[in-house]
């Protein structure tokens, strides 16, 4: 009996680690995340002026820098260093692009909901007609106040609006308050 029998068979040539593609991959992110570091380290408060694109900025510089580290390591520093420059451009682009793409899928879910809103037959199905008839204080319109107060002058009724909400308004659901003070007599003294 042969020794070589006994033995299980060889493992196939394992594949080389695809360092180029993580590179490739790791790069761009950590040129953005070193962006973001940079500029709040740099800047310290808010200055006035377009912060997204001092942000591209700072990661082109960090960019330009992984770039050369990552050259070195693959032994082509040209292309590297070009490329750390262009990613965060690059990144950003793809994502306006996403957004930009995204929009019109946005706006249908969007006019289905109000529409389903106003098949329920509530009265108040946008951000819009929330604000006007509390700015006009009709309680009515606005349905079942979720609180209300009264004292001996005067009442106080407020109410959220859950939505639905379109993308250009969005905000958290229940953060939109209207406020109603009105006199004992039901006459509107003021909204907010």
């Amino acid at each position: 009996m042969n020794v070589a029998e006994l033995l299980p068979p060889p493992k196939p040539p394992q594949r080389p680690f695809p360092w180029r593609l993580m590179l490739a991959l790791l790069l761009p992110a950590a040129s953005l995340a070193a962006g973001t570091g940079l500029q709040r380290l740099l800047e310290g408060p808010i200055p006035a002026g377009d912060a997204s694109l001092r942000w591209l900025l700072f990661s082109c510089a960090a960019g330009v820098l992984l770039g050369l580290v990552a050259g070195l390591i693959r032994r082509q520093k040209a292309a590297w260093v070009l490329y750390g420059a262009a990613v965060p451009w690059v990144v950003a682009g793809l994502v306006m692009a996403g957004v930009r793409a995204a929009r019109p899928i946005r706006e249908m879910v969007a006019d289905h909901r109000e529409a389903a809103c106003r098949a329920e037959g509530r009265p108040v199905c946008t951000v819009r007609e929330f604000r006007a008839h509390c700015e006009k204080g009709e309680a009515t319109a606005l349905g079942q106040p979720r609180s209300k107060t009264c004292g001996a002058d005067s009442c106080t009724a407020r109410w959220l609006y859950k939505g639905p909400f379109r993308p250009d308004n969005y905000v958290a659901p229940g953060s939109i308050l209207c406020s109603v003070v009105s006199g004992t007599d039901g006459h509107l003294a003021r909204a907010s």
